[in-house]
């Protein structure tokens, strides 16, 4: 695996630990940390949503797995409506994100990013995941992407967070501030 790959497998890990503690901190026993893990990122990422959310949650964001700023962007949006972030490799629905997403029932999925991030026959693939609708939010480029998810899922923000969309560390320390404070990252 190369550094940078390693790296954003560890951003996109934390993203989801860190957004996830700060909409729905788990109890831990003193002294007994629970690790949530998998074989890979999308299992990971699949069991922390299953350690986090019930049946029926108002929305799932799937996000590509092999690059990490749209996943921060969508990971905001995600906490703030209360759903989690799934990931796909970018030509097929990974078997442990499919699971998910067929527990979690979703009423709505929106796939952030363009067809290099995800492809059609993975959104076609989504389809089958939710009664409600699947919707594609992207820009043409991870700075326009991030700006569309802004004005999917913030109806009149008054603050947002910006951060460098090159590296992912900034961005990273800032989605739980924004999640707390319902802003969009951009």
């Amino acid at each position: 695996m190369t550094r940078s790959r390693a790296l954003s497998a560890l951003a996109t890990i934390a993203l989801f630990v860190g957004l996830l503690a700060t909409v729905a901190p788990a109890p831990v026993a003193a002294g007994h940390p629970d690790r949530i893990s998998g074989a890979d990122r999308y299992q990971t990422a699949a069991k922390v949503s299953a350690s986090r959310f019930a049946a029926g949650v108002p929305v799932a964001y799937v996000v590509t797995g092999a690059k990490f700023p749209d996943a921060l962007a969508a990971g905001v949006a995600a906490g703030v409506e209360r759903g989690p972030v799934l990931l796909t490799q970018p030509t097929a629905l990974p078997p442990a994100t499919a699971a998910e997403l067929d527990r979690l029932r979703p009423a709505e999925i929106v796939v952030v990013g363009g067809t290099g991030s995800v492809s059609d026959g993975v959104l076609a693939q989504l389809q089958g995941k939710t009664s409600g609708e699947v919707t594609r939010v992207q820009g043409p480029d991870r700075f326009a992407t991030a700006a569309a998810v802004a004005r999917h899922a913030f109806a009149a923000p008054t603050t947002a967070y910006v951060a460098s969309g090159e590296t992912f560390p900034d961005a990273l320390a800032g989605v739980p501030a924004a999640v707390r404070q319902g802003a969009p990252l951009l």
